[in-house]
């Protein structure tokens, strides 16, 4: 289960921008100049322990590799090498 805490360790480790919304709060994560994804996490005492399980499938992660990243086991480059992988990021020439 990823929490709110998560999804800050994971916004923070990628660099994503932030954007205040209504009511959650925007990150975007862009790796060497492309959009590669993003997502938001809820503010207030309501979202602090809600399951955010929507976050890896829009950053183009599993759920495992997510808190591996939250958990610092799996660092920036390990996601730039996931991407590449899978097709959603160009490896550079």
């Amino acid at each position: 289960m990823l929490t709110r805490k998560d999804g800050l360790k994971i916004a923070d480790k990628l660099g994503a921008t932030k954007k205040e919304g209504k009511k959650h709060s925007l990150y975007r994560v862009i790796v060497r100049n492309t959009y590669v994804g993003g997502f938001g996490l809820p503010r207030g005492s309501k979202g602090r322990n809600r399951n955010l399980n929507w976050i890896p499938k829009q950053i183009g992660l599993t759920t495992h590799q997510a808190k591996q990243l939250s958990d610092c086991i799996l660092s920036k480059e390990d996601y730039i090498g996931i991407l590449e992988s899978g097709g959603r990021l160009n490896t550079p020439s």
